[in-house]
């Protein structure tokens, strides 16, 4: 989503502090962990900068130490530094007791935070005990906090709906470990290359400390007024942070995307920064229920109702009118002889769209309409590089993520009834376009949902990717990166999909590469990928191969253009097998099917010439 170098140049440098209660700088007791500099006091901790010196690695140490007459609980505690060690000044034995709950709740919180592996959450690396105190130890994240990243870069709709969600889940992912972050905000979400980073958690339930800075306006009203600290409490935060992201992504006057329309998100953002607890969105369940589905503000309902009854009005005053037959008694214009009659297209099912071309940076956003209210419409999609089957339930298709390079193509839509429009268009090159497009290893990927899922291509260099989901036509990934592969991880769903890959050589952009990526849930039977495009030439003794894996037996059928055939079995973990030389000359289709005890796959089926 964003190149790295780039990103790393918006870091600015972290800043030292001076606080007479802080910890000075050097190794904490005998650990290997050294304090390099103060750098942040918090409500519950300090904060610091500092290295790992038996590895080197870079990290962020938080020293567990309250800020001076605070009150918990109803106890007033008091600290001091006796030296390294954090002691009460009032040994009070109900003091004692609630500094020892204190500093169990917050270990235990850091402990569940380290056996917790995620890349949208800070990672920690250790938690003990010293100085009277605990230490979390956590990664250094060189990447700028949203903060400074919209100070210093653009950000577009979809790249703001992308950051949101992966916000959205790395906080539900705290949730599950039992923690809040309490004060989420632009300052403690870090943008790294394809994802973000939730910088903060909170172990503590109850909040005993009032902030005084510039992130109040994203903390829940029960932060600042001690109050109990829930899910919902970082539901008003996120609410916060996205008004935040979409002030600055021009979303008044642009579509995010087809299920985010601004009235949505202003009922969604308005509910979730309720100040009463009970009335907010109450968790990340909810919060993605009202992003994701329609909603209605029940403040506009009354306005809707008198709609509809004027509407009714009108409706019954013109069934009226035509009964009484007054409409019959006005004559109608008689054409003349001599006028040419004009061509009028009577269907209810047509095309709105009109344009005949779009350039290849453009949003190519294709409309239609259909008086019939089909409930879905089969499209199918042909040109020089695609041939793509489509379904959609609205009157629109938007082709941008689908990466069209620059050529002529044609698109067939089909309604409820069975009638076929057909549209043609081209994409026309700009100034700013190079013909070679990225070379790709492998075309197509199959892997199921619960297996690591990563794709490659060769050329490297800063490559742009887009990953679009081809049942939604969502696009999920828009990303620039230097890598050769992109890692799938093992969350993505079972679904197709297609990534495209473009060069980018200073500023000139080149044509796309497509990769498709077919995900079968576990209890399904994989089918072969074929590693060869339609029509590709084959000779004595060359591979059919496939992406190998594990399980079951490939078949692979040869039928030739005149009726005769030749059968091949292989294991499904060797990857290939050799054509026979008995094979005639001229054109095979291929069909490999994967097969496993009494199952079997869809078939795959290609076009090859052979030559002896």
């Amino acid at each position: 989503m964003f190149h790295l170098e780039e990103l790393l140049k918006m870091k600015p440098t972290v800043e030292a502090i001076e606080n007479l209660s802080a910890l000075e700088n050097g190794r904490i007791g005998e650990t290997a962990y050294v304090i390099e500099k103060t750098i942040h006091r918090s409500n519950d901790c300090f904060v610091y900068y500092g290295r790992n010196s038996v590895t080197k690695q870079r990290i962020v140490i938080k020293e567990f130490f309250p800020m001076i007459d605070f009150s918990y609980m109803g106890v007033s505690i008091r600290l001091e530094r006796d030296g390294t060690i954090v002691k009460l000044v009032d040994e009070a034995v109900e003091s004692i007791r609630v500094l020892s709950n204190l500093k169990k709740y917050y270990k235990e919180s850091s402990l569940m935070m380290k056996r917790m592996s995620s890349k949208y959450v800070v990672n920690v690396l250790d938690v003990f005990e010293c100085n009277e105190t605990v230490y979390t130890i956590m990664e250094y994240v060189p990447y700028p906090n949203l903060k400074q990243f919209i100070e210093y870069k653009k950000l577009y709709p979809n790249q703001a709906k992308s950051l949101f969600e992966m916000i959205l889940h790395g906080v539900e992912q705290l949730h599950s470990k039992g923690c809040v972050v309490k004060t989420l905000s632009p300052s403690s979400i870090y943008i790294a290359e394809n994802h973000v980073i939730v910088g903060d958690f909170n172990g503590l339930k109850r909040s005993y400390f009032v902030s005084q800075n510039d992130d109040d306006i994203y903390i829940a009203p029960e932060v600042t007024s001690g109050g109990i600290l829930t899910e919902t409490t970082d539901c008003y935060s996120l609410g916060k942070v996205l008004e935040y992201l979409l002030g600055h992504a021009e979303f008044y006057t642009t579509t995010i995307h087809k299920k985010m329309q601004p009235d949505r998100l202003s009922y969604l953002i308005k509910k979730a920064a309720e100040r009463n607890p009970l009335d907010r969105v109450q968790n990340i369940t909810e919060f993605n229920n009202l992003l994701n589905h329609k909603v209605v503000d029940k403040s506009k309902t009354f306005d809707v109702l008198k709609t509809f009854l004027a509407i009714l009005l009108v409706m019954v005053a013109i069934f009226m009118v035509r009964k009484s037959g007054i409409i019959d008694m006005i004559p109608k214009p008689v054409k003349e002889a001599d006028a040419v009659a004009e061509t009028t297209y009577t269907s209810d099912f047509k095309m709105i769209t009109k344009r005949s071309s779009f350039e290849f940076n453009e949003k190519k956003v294709i409309r239609w309409v259909d008086c019939e209210s089909s409930c879905n419409f089969n499209i199918v999609l042909q040109g020089n590089d695609v041939d793509y089957r489509l379904v959609t339930h609205i009157t629109a298709i938007d082709l941008t993520g689908f990466c069209l390079n620059p050529g002529s193509y044609k698109l067939h839509i089909s309604n409820d009834a069975s009638e076929v429009l057909t549209y043609e268009f081209y994409i026309t090159k700009d100034s700013k376009f190079a013909d070679e497009s990225p070379e790709i290893s492998l075309r197509n990927y199959a892997f199921y949902e619960s297996e690591d899922k990563s794709i490659s291509w060769e050329n490297r260099g800063l490559v742009r990717v887009v990953m679009l989901e081809l049942g939604s036509l969502e696009i999920i990934r828009d990303m620039y990166t230097e890598h050769v592969s992109l890692d799938l991880g093992k969350s993505l769903p079972k679904g197709d999909y297609m990534v495209s890959v473009q060069k980018k050589v200073d500023d000139l952009n080149s044509a796309f590469s497509h990769v498709y990526v077919k995900i079968y849930s576990d209890d399904e039977l994989k089918a072969p990928v074929l590693k060869m495009e339609d029509d590709f030439v084959f000779s004595k003794n060359d591979l059919i191969e496939w992406q190998p894996f594990e399980g079951g037996m490939i078949h692979i059928r040869l039928v030739h253009e005149d009726g005769s055939f030749a059968a091949f079995e292989a294991s499904a973990e060797t990857g290939y097998i050799q054509l026979d030389e008995t094979l005639l000359n001229g054109q095979y289709e291929i069909f490999a099917t994967h097969i496993l005890n009494d199952r079997s796959s869809h078939i795959v089926n290609k076009s090859i010439l052979f030559e002896n």
